[in-house]
């Protein structure tokens, strides 16, 4: 960088004091300093300053990369500014493009023409390019290829050939009574089945109106509907201002376990995105700029394009198979007619699918059905003007289930554009910003011109013409009366705007599609596919043997070009397409990027100077340093780049810890919700292991924090599986890596053609990120395995080692249920990592006397704590008590009579005392509870306490009178792991079902927890063992 060349003549001089010359940005300044001489930067007010002049251009062009950039580019104007430009690949196509055009239009003074177009070349370059033989090639492809497609569009639509039998018939009504009769009959007596069964007989017989009215009565009895559009109450909260603080926080906690109670990640979400508006708009204004915007007078539609062949099989009878591939999900919300989806799927299925088939034979839907409401959410904290809110529009439950359908074939059946990846069933999120990643950084790194414009549709959903829809169904050949459904369900719509406790008048829509609509989403796809397909294929970039000349994600538009006629051709179709749909770009949220190469000097720069114009307007351009999100993502002219999230990781974690919440609360928002709100942004973005290796250390001190666990717990312990016995909380340090290495595996087999340096760097960069001690943790699983190994070599973790053998035993530690205190949690936490503390483990790493307080001659363990100490044999024996009185309780709802602590004498005249003995018509059961110590063989201790009382089979057969005896045991160790194949002999039997598992684990963590108070409560020593340690000095 910096050659001497290139720049002006230094300036030398024996005084350190000299003044940079006032207006002089491109002199560079040497500062003499003893036997040193300095150069310093040319950025005003910079005061950087080095001996070598390579250090002070490295500065300069990581510092400040757009003056840098500026300086550059004169430069090297400078310098090539004799040479005369040459003609680029796409410029060449342009040129030809423009010639066929004219000579289609038979115009005689063409050269006259290009001249007007190509002011940048003179007439001698035009003349020259024209008598080329393979230009006069391109101009006669470019011709042949135009009159092509003018034939097309002069040609009628092409009529649909019939090659099923059902399709031969035009008329729906009888291939629907068709489909209706070979479905299996209702049994129930409920439903109504008298008035369905006349509907569907005279499904052919009655008129249209009749049959829709009819129709309609039938479901809103057979639902009993309601409606629910009702003004919201508004309760009034008394002033909280006089209240002491610590009523205030049990009101505030009380409100959050009420959210938390509905659905967790609902409460959590409202905890941390702050998104209440404190000063939101006035209800006048919001009704009347939406009232506006969906009520707009437009009634444009693109130019006429050919018809595409009539899809008949888009409008065919729902089948139950449809059904089952199109549920909606539980938590959708009802539309005004008050039916939830419980309701719509308590009814059978074939009756369900006679009922959308009846409605489809109708043609279009009752009245009553097409009301909605649309609820305005707020698309960022704090919005105060009304186009800061998204219109989500919600109408019937039946409507949304037939619609859904009617998508899912309308997918199936008419492809889209690749470039397009919104709403469609690939990773286009990834896609789209991998390859924006790789364009930028190809064209970089390659010395190549780039011209990228990124235009926003403002209002896109709630702006497009409904002439719009209709002919972009006609053009992709939907069938009429699919059409006739479709329009009908717009042009008879109302809806009505709800925000903040109010609710509108009612509105009719006359433009704009539903956000809400399972339909909605690929009708504006292929209002966006018809302006894709008219980018110009001449004009883009190459990467590898790819060519982009567009990325496309719903109404996110990126546009690529090699030469600034090609760039703004593309933006000029774009904008004359979206004005013909009622669409407006909105300049101030567009710009565009332009990169210009030097390929000899291998140089880039960015330059502003290059001006595109939009409707008069000049679109904004953006400089080196110009952050811009795609997708969510923080790009800037040399690619992805890393964002700020530590700082909005840190505020949220800040805002959790003093939310009213219990630590597994926390701990449960911190896994299932904050840390995948990052994921995205981590995998997708400039993310490096530094980052990563913050974040981690960021999330094992909150849990720290809120579990109170000293600093010497094993980092295993927090990331590793709550199924091996860990807290689950994700490592970004790995998992961030293998997210992508997995999104960039499905990309290359997706475009396998495509694989070119780029995409394979980026996953061999991936891959070694995920390379531990020669082995490849590519998968999952194989990280679950990675910190379980870490968890069980660790001397405190080393107990959990049969922790995966019964996963549902973890889910009170990860599941964030409410029936644990916060004091008994943190404590559960802690017995099951074994951070209690006792004397061994506090005096870890130092010297001291570690035997028992108790006067115990044994080393003061966790073990000899809640195990062995005298001390603590009263609650050792009421956490044995509690575990066998739940066994106990279900052993009485599967057995008939079930005895505690009978006294069975055996042959030897010895007194047996099992815990439980259960009685069935045929089988005697003995159940035997022990807790045993966490380095125990769980399974054998299990077997050895089943066979302690074989003996007793003989007299127990005698005793009770049944043929069979059965001897099994409740088995745990103290941290509250099963026995294996002790829990599968309580759950054969009937008496544990899986939500006891994690009841009885907590029992005995808690028992241990009591245990281990009574130890440090009590004063008593064992005074026999404390004589023998005097005596033993």
């Amino acid at each position: 960088l910096g050659p001497r060349s290139i720049n002006q003549p230094r300036i030398r001089t024996d005084s350190p004091n000299i003044v940079r010359p006032s207006g002089s940005t491109t002199t560079m300044q040497r500062c003499t300093t003893s036997d040193l001489t300095f150069s310093q930067c040319r950025f005003p007010h910079c005061k950087f300053r080095r001996p070598s002049l390579t250090g002070v251009r490295v500065h300069e062009q990581r510092s400040h990369k757009a003056f840098f950039d500026r300086l550059q580019a004169e430069v090297i104007r400078n310098q090539t500014s004799k040479k005369k430009p040459r003609w680029t690949e796409e410029e060449k196509n342009l040129l030809a493009l423009a010639q066929a055009n004219l000579i289609i239009e038979e115009e005689t003074n063409i050269i006259d023409d290009l001249v007007s177009k190509f002011t940048y070349r003179t007439k001698d370059a035009l003349k020259s390019q024209i008598r080329k033989p393979e230009h006069k090639t391109r101009v006669s492809e470019f011709t042949l290829a135009i009159q092509a497609h003018i034939d097309n569009i002069m040609l009628p639509a092409p009529v649909p050939i019939a090659t099923d039998p059902l399709q031969v018939s035009c008329n729906f009504k009888d291939r629907a009574k068709d489909y209706i009769d070979t479905l299996e009959p209702i049994t129930s007596t409920k439903f109504y089945l008298d008035e369905l069964e006349a509907l569907c007989d005279n499904i052919c017989i009655w008129p249209t109106r009749l049959l829709i009215t009819t129709v309609e009565s039938y479901i809103r009895k057979l639902f009993k509907t309601t409606s629910t559009l009702k003004p919201a109450q508004k309760l009034h909260n008394p002033s909280n201002r006089n209240l002491p603080k610590r009523q205030l926080r049990r009101m505030e906690y009380g409100k959050t376990q009420k959210l938390w109670k509905k659905n967790p990640c609902r409460a959590i979400k409202t905890i941390i995105d702050d998104k209440d508006c404190k000063s939101p708009p006035e209800r006048e204004a919001m009704t009347q700029y939406w009232k506006t915007t969906f009520s707009s007078k437009k009634r444009t539609c693109p130019q006429y394009e050919p018809r595409e062949s009539t899809k008949t099989q888009l409008w065919e009878p729902v089948t139950i198979e449809e059904l089952h591939c199109c549920h909606l999900e539980m938590t959708t919300s009802p539309g005004p007619d008050g039916i939830t989806v419980r309701q719509l799927y308590l009814v059978p299925e074939q009756l369900l699918v006679r009922i959308l088939n009846l409605l489809m034979a109708c043609g279009k839907m009752p009245d009553s059905f097409l009301e909605s409401k649309t609820t305005l959410i707020p698309k960022k904290p704090n919005s105060t003007e009304p186009g800061d809110f998204r219109p989500i529009t919600v109408q019937s439950v039946l409507v949304r289930q037939l619609n859904k359908i009617l998508a899912a074939r309308v997918a199936q059946h008419i492809p889209l554009d690749e470039r397009q990846r919104g709403f469609r069933p690939v990773d286009g999120v990834a896609h789209n910003i991998f390859e924006l990643d790789m364009i930028l950084r190809c064209h970089r790194s390659e010395f190549r011109d780039l011209r990228l414009a990124s235009l926003d549709i403002a209002k896109a959903f709630d702006s497009i013409t409904h002439n719009t829809i209709e002919d972009t169904m006609e053009v992709r050949g939907f069938p009429k009366p699919m059409i006739n459904y479709i329009m009908a369900c717009y042009r008879r719509s109302k809806t009505r705007f709800t925000f903040n406790g109010w609710i509108s008048d009612t509105v009719k829509p006359t433009c704009g599609v539903k956000q809400g609509d399972p339909l909605s989403p690929i009708l504006f796809n292929l209002v966006m596919d018809r302006m894709i397909r008219k980018l110009p294929k001449e004009v883009g970039v190459n990467v590898g043997s790819k060519h982009y000349n567009g990325l496309t994600f719903a109404d996110d538009l990126l546009l690529f070009a090699t030469t600034p006629e090609g760039l703004q051709s593309s933006i000029d179709i774009v904008h004359l397409f979206l004005l013909e749909c009622g669409l407006l770009i909105n300049k101030q949220k567009s710009f565009v990027l332009t990169v210009k190469a030097y390929p000899k000097l291998k140089k880039t720069a960015v330059i502003v100077t290059e001006k595109y114009m939009l409707d008069r307007h000049i679109l904004p351009a953006i400089d080196r340093e110009k952050l811009f999100h795609y997708l969510g993502v923080p790009f800037t002219a040399e690619g992805r780049c890393r964002d700020d999230t530590i700082a909005h990781l840190k505020r949220k974690i800040d805002v959790l810890t003093k939310a009213p919440l219990k630590p597994q609360q926390r701990l449960f928002a911190l896994r299932v919700v904050i840390l995948p709100s990052c994921y995205h942004i981590l995998t997708l973005g400039g993310s490096n292991l530094s980052l990563l290796k913050k974040i981690d250390l960021m999330v094992r001190a909150a849990g720290r924090k809120w579990c109170c666990l000293p600093k010497d717990t094993p980092n295993a312990y927090f990331h590793a599986s709550s199924r091996d016995g860990g807290l689950g909380l994700p490592s970004m340090r790995w998992l961030i890596p293998l997210h992508r290495y997995l999104r960039l595996l499905r990309y290359e087999g997706r475009n396998p053609e495509d694989t070119n340096v780029y995409l394979t760097t980026e996953i061999n960069r991936a891959k070694i990120r995920l390379s531990d001690n020669g082995s490849n943790i590519d998968c999952q699983a194989k990280l679950w395995q990675f910190w379980a190994d870490r968890l069980y070599k660790s001397v405190d973790g080393s107990a959990l080692i049969e922790s995966s053998k019964v996963p549902q035993q973890h889910r009170w530690a990860t599941g964030g249920s409410r029936f644990l205190t916060g004091r008994d949690f943190i404590n559960s936490i802690k017995l099951r990592i074994n951070t209690l503390p006792t004397l061994s483990r506090t005096l870890r790493g130092r010297e001291g006397n570690r035997m028992c307080r108790g006067g115990c001659y044994n080393v003061e363990t966790l073990h000899h704590v809640l195990q062995v100490c005298h001390r603590t044999n009263g609650t050792r024996v009421k956490r044995h008590n509690a575990i066998r009185q739940y066994i106990a309780r279900g052993a009485a709802v599967k057995f008939d009579t079930v005895e505690r602590e009978p006294r069975i004498k055996s042959a030897s005249g010895a007194v047996n005392i099992p815990d439980l003995v259960a009685c069935n018509s045929d089988e005697v059961v003995v159940i035997d509870t022990q807790i045993v110590w966490d380095q125990a063989n769980l399974d054998e201790a299990h077997q050895a306490k089943a066979e302690k009382y074989a003996h007793l089979s003989d007299i127990l057969k005698h005793k009770y009178s049944r043929d069979r005896v059965k001897f099994t045991s409740v088995t745990l160790s103290f941290r509250g792991l099963w026995s294996k194949q002790s829990l599968k002999e309580l759950t054969d039997l009937g008496i544990v079902n899986s939500k006891d598992i994690q009841i009885i684990s907590t029992r005995a963590i808690i028992g241990g927890i009591a245990s281990f108070r009574m130890f440090n409560s009590t004063t008593s020593v064992n005074s026999v063992n404390s004589f023998l340690e005097i005596a033993l000095g």
